[in-house]
């Protein structure tokens, strides 16, 4: 629902292709890279960092994943949107990183999801998603 919730003016059956049209030229390339979930990426980007090296034999320095290491990246965020859209709801939309109003949005849309009409997208993006991430992506 992220692309419905930072433009508006996208149904969920767009977001449901729209995530699709994007994500489905990756499965050939799924064994090229790996996948973090947004709640790990903003959380444990050393984690992300670890698996990286593992699977393709990297030796890439791993950050030190702090409070304030992710506050000072979610600040730069922040202010490189805001630059764009000014702050409140508008930021909020668009930012990058953990937001609580978003996280209320994507509550309040949850239900939608249920509606009969988007089942054949809903199922074709669930079965892309596995694809592309189960047994490959911590969440």
């Amino acid at each position: 629902m992220c692309l419905t919730i930072s433009n508006q003016w996208l149904s969920l059956r767009q977001e449901f292709r729209a995530y699709a049209r994007f994500y489905r030229p990756l499965v050939r390339w799924r064994d090229s890279f790996v996948i973090g979930a947004f709640p790990q990426v903003t959380t444990d980007l050393g984690g992300v960092i670890d698996e990286l090296n593992a699977r393709f034999s990297l030796d890439l320095r791993r950050n030190d994943d702090t409070n304030e290491e992710r506050q000072a990246c979610f600040d730069a965020m922040d202010g490189f949107w805001r630059s764009r859209v000014g702050g409140g709801e508008a930021l909020e939309r668009v930012v990058g990183r953990p937001s609580p109003w978003r996280d209320g949005r994507c509550a309040q849309m949850a239900p939608l999801l249920d509606d009969p009409s988007l089942a054949h997208v809903r199922r074709q993006a669930h079965e892309l998603f596995h694809e592309l991430a189960v047994g490959r992506v911590s969440v």
